[in-house]
């Protein structure tokens, strides 16, 4: 018999070995281990879902509450414990029964009981019940805290990716501003120019670097603040200069009513779902203190081995069971305390769901406004910026010709840099007002 047991364990442990061996060739997929030197808004996103140590953190709650979840289950499955004791008795302490009966010193006993409630009032069924409802409401404040995360990354992607922008756009600028330098020393050393245009064309040179610089520096502090927010490191050598970002899709218009917004938001929410099942919870909360009082009955059966104390090598050993009743009359007010906190819990939740109902209502409010106007501005600078540029050009070519004057063409040139700027503005609160109108109405920001 023990060569087979032997024979067994050995299979069993090969097998073992085979499928780890099996499970470790098992190709998987690389997690990046910093942030890409190209990033995507979408990859930024799936990153910062992925690393990012708060959301984590939130859904280790769910881990937490599954296993609150099977602590409560436990309550209706029989629990069985094994006990033992082992004593040696001073022969003082001994009883004595006379010459012929000796009393052993040693005493032992073990035994093996096992305990099943079978009526509890309902506490345990409403206390279960509850911790479901609770789990619920975690997962929907996972889902929440996520889309929050994906709201977070977009306002930041979108701010360096403005910067970017404005970078290109006063780049732009200071090159036409140096070549308009270079006409006007050219036509000065021609002697068909004056020096006070060469001066005037350094000064506006010399202003548009400032800007530059400090949208260099608005897209260092927001790319930093994304890696910050992905949580992951940026590869080594490399820090938020060299870090480029992919340019953005053209979104579509919008084509919704406030009214079907505001339905949208209060039917898909997750902060919704998530006051639905905090009102179950406590509610079952007030169930459960209304049952605190009844009276709980256990089965218990149980086997038993102990020594025999007036020696021998004999031992008393047979089985016991039967029913184990608990119920406590009078608690001196404890339960009708607790059922009065509940009651006030339950009515907190209630006046926090109509708090919750106004706020998303006005979230969708303004996103929608926001988002309309957005949509405005930016239909309307393209246009803007091509009677800009033909302003410039017409201005170049006038002064060129000796028919205007530099002041012309340097205030053209800051009008189409305004107008350039605005448009990357726009675009930006556009971006932005439609990913917040999606978080707003409980659309999933990004299919996943």
């Amino acid at each position: 018999m023990s060569k087979r047991i032997y024979t067994a364990v050995a299979a069993l442990l090969l097998m073992g070995a085979l499928v780890t061996n099996g499970k470790d060739a098992v190709p998987t997929t690389t997690k990046p281990e910093s942030v890409p030197l190209e990033i995507s808004l979408n990859e930024a996103c799936s990153l910062a879902l992925e690393n990012n140590p708060a959301i984590n953190s939130i859904r280790e709650r769910l881990v937490q509450q599954d296993g609150v979840l099977k602590e409560a289950r436990a309550l209706n499955r029989p629990h069985i414990s094994a006990s033992g004791n082992y004593a040696t008795f001073d022969d003082a302490r001994l009883q004595s029964f006379g010459d012929e009966v000796n009393v052993e010193s040693t005493r032992w006993d073990t035994s093996l009981d096992a305990t099943l409630t079978i009526f509890s009032g309902g506490r345990n069924y409403h206390y279960i019940k509850g911790e479901e409802s609770r789990k619920r409401s975690i997962d929907s404040r996972v889902t929440a805290a996520e889309e929050d995360l994906l709201l977070l990354v977009h306002e930041v992607y979108y701010r360096a990716w403005l910067a970017d922008r404005r970078i290109a756009v006063q780049k732009e600028a200071i090159s036409v501003l140096g070549e308009q330098l270079r006409v006007t020393k050219n036509m000065f050393e021609a002697k068909v120019g004056e020096k006070y245009d060469v001066t005037q064309a350094e000064v506006a040179l010399a202003n548009a670097r400032p800007p530059l610089i400090r949208a260099e520096n608005d897209k260092r502090r927001s790319i930093d603040r994304l890696q910050e927010i992905i949580g992951i490191p940026y590869p080594a050598g490399v820090d938020a200069s060299g870090i480029k970002l992919e340019a953005l899709a053209e979104i579509p218009s919008a084509d919704l009513k406030l009214s079907d917004a505001i339905a949208s938001a209060m039917s898909t929410r997750p902060e919704v779902e998530r006051i639905k099942h905090d009102i179950e919870t406590a509610q079952r909360e007030v169930t459960l203190m209304k049952r605190e009082q009844s009276p709980v009955l256990d089965l218990f059966a149980g086997y038993g081995i102990e020594s025999d104390m007036f020696g021998g090598d004999s031992s008393l050993e047979g089985w016991s069971s039967g029913l184990k009743l608990k119920w406590a009359i009078f608690d001196g007010g404890v339960r009708r305390g607790k059922v009065l906190q509940a009651r006030s819990k339950a009515r907190q939740v209630g006046f926090n769901s109509k708090n919750l109902e106004l706020t998303i209502k006005g979230e969708v409010r303004k996103a929608y406004y926001d988002q309309q106007e957005a949509e405005a501005i930016y239909a309307v600078s393209g246009q803007i910026i091509a009677q800009a540029r033909e302003a410039l050009a017409l201005g170049q070519n006038r002064y060129k010709a000796d028919k205007g004057t530099q002041l012309e063409v340097l205030e053209s040139q800051l009008q189409l840099t305004r107008a350039l700027l605005e448009q990357s503005t726009a675009r930006h609160d556009l971006e932005l007002a439609s990913v917040q109108m999606k978080r707003a109405i409980g659309v999933a920001i990004i299919e996943r």
